[in-house]
C-alpha cells in the first residue's frame, strides 16, 4: 500500500477527494430532504399525531393528507377522497367534493408559539400515484429551519374511508422550484455529481487501474 501511495499519491488522493464529496453529499441530501413529518393517522377511530419535528430547508411547506387507496377499487376510492379544487384564500376549498376528514391543528415553535393553525373540514385531493392520493390540508405555510411541534386531531370517526389507511405529512411541495441556496445547491449539485463529478470519479479510477496493471505486468517482466 505505501509503494502504491508512493506511485500514485497524487491519483489517489483526487480520487478519494471526489469520493468523499459524492457520499457526502448523498448523505447530507437524504437528511435535509427528509420530510418533517410522516406518520400514520387513523381515520377510524379518530386517531391524533402530536410530535416534535424538525424543518431543515428553507422556505413554504404544507401539511398534507395521503391515503392509501390500495384496498379499495381504484374509482370508488377516488370519488370517496373528491376532485381535485383550489384552495381559497381563508384556506377553504372552492368548490368540496368527496368525503371530508375534519382536522384541527397546530404549529408551534420551541417558545410556544403558534405559527399556523387550523380546525374544519378537510375535502378534495390535489395529487395521486397507482395507489396513493394526497389531500393539501393549509395554504403553504412559511417557516425557517429549526425545531417545531405539530399536533393534529381528527374530531370525528370517518367510517366511509374504511380500508383506506392515512398518513399526515408537513413537508415541501412537489415539483422543481427553488427555496434558497440550499435546496439550488440540492438540485444543481445532484446534477453535477450525475453527469460530471460521478463520471468523471469513474473515469479516474479505471485510468488507475489500468496504470497498475501495466505497471505489474511490467514488473513481472523484469
Amino acid at each position: 500500500m505505501r509503494a502504491f501511495l508512493k506511485r500514485r499519491r497524487a491519483w489517489a488522493t483526487v480520487i478519494f477527494v471526489l469520493a468523499a464529496w459524492l457520499v457526502g453529499f448523498r448523505l447530507w441530501s437524504d437528511e435535509v430532504t427528509e420530510s418533517p413529518l410522516d406518520r400514520p393517522i387513523s381515520l377510524s377511530p379518530a386517531g391524533r399525531v402530536d410530535q416534535d419535528i424538525r424543518v431543515r430547508l428553507d422556505g413554504p411547506h404544507e401539511l398534507r393528507l395521503e391515503f392509501s387507496i390500495a384496498t379499495r377499487p381504484r374509482q370508488q376510492a377516488m370519488t370517496l377522497i373528491g376532485k381535485y379544487s383550489p384552495l381559497g384564500e381563508d384556506g377553504r376549498r372552492q368548490r368540496p367534493s368527496g368525503t371530508s376528514v375534519p382536522l384541527r391543528w397546530s404549529l408551534t415553535d420551541p417558545s410556544g408559539r403558534t405559527v399556523a393553525s387550523g380546525d374544519g373540514d378537510t375535502y378534495g385531493r390535489d395529487g395521486h400515484a397507482t395507489t396513493q392520493v394526497w389531500r393539501v390540508i393549509s395554504r403553504p405555510i412559511v417557516v425557517t429551519p429549526g425545531p417545531y411541534r405539530l399536533e393534529a386531531s381528527i374530531l370525528r370517526d370517518v367510517p366511509e374511508l374504511d380500508g383506506i389507511t392515512a398518513r399526515l405529512q408537513f413537508a415541501l411541495p412537489g415539483g422543481k422550484r427553488s427555496y434558497g441556496w440550499r435546496s439550488d445547491l440540492l438540485f444543481w449539485g445532484g446534477l453535477a455529481n450525475l453527469y460530471l463529478i460521478g463520471p468523471f470519479t469513474l473515469l479516474l479510477a479505471l485510468i488507475l487501474m489500468g496504470l497498475e496493471v501495466r505497471y505489474w505486468l511490467a514488473s513481472r517482466r523484469t
